[in-house]
């Protein structure tokens, strides 16, 4: 399931995953998706995935849709989770985004806001 986390950061979209996603996740979490991309010329991504276990194939497809769609969007995305397999993910999709992405630990979520609210990124 993905859930949209209420933040005081206007260009932030804060996404908390749990369990296993489905294709109807990426349904919901879509127009959510634009209205950021509209109201902002940049913006940041956090995907919190402390309770993430993985994806179904049709959600994997989903995602990878989704994130293709609004990449050249994202300035920075901070991917928080405590499996070794998600920090391997966040590593295997830099080179596949146009905004900076870094992975923390699940302990490091003050670490990750302050990281996404620096207005640095690479072009």
């Amino acid at each position: 399931m993905l859930k949209i986390v209420e933040t005081t950061q206007p260009d932030l979209l804060h996404v908390q995953a749990s369990g296993k996603l489905e294709a109807s996740d990426f349904e919901r979490l879509r127009p959510e998706l634009e209205r950021m991309a509209a109201a902002h010329d940049k913006f940041a991504l956090l995907f919190d995935m402390r309770e993430f276990e993985g994806w179904s194939l049709e959600g994997m497809w989903e995602d990878f849709k989704t994130d293709s769609n609004y990449n050249r969007k994202v300035r920075k995305t901070a991917m928080v989770g405590d499996k070794r397999w998600q920090e391997w993910m966040a590593k295997l999709s830099t080179p596949f985004a146009d905004g900076d992405i870094k992975y923390f630990e699940r302990d490091e979520m003050v670490r990750a806001h302050a990281w996404l609210a620096e207005t640095t990124h690479r072009d």
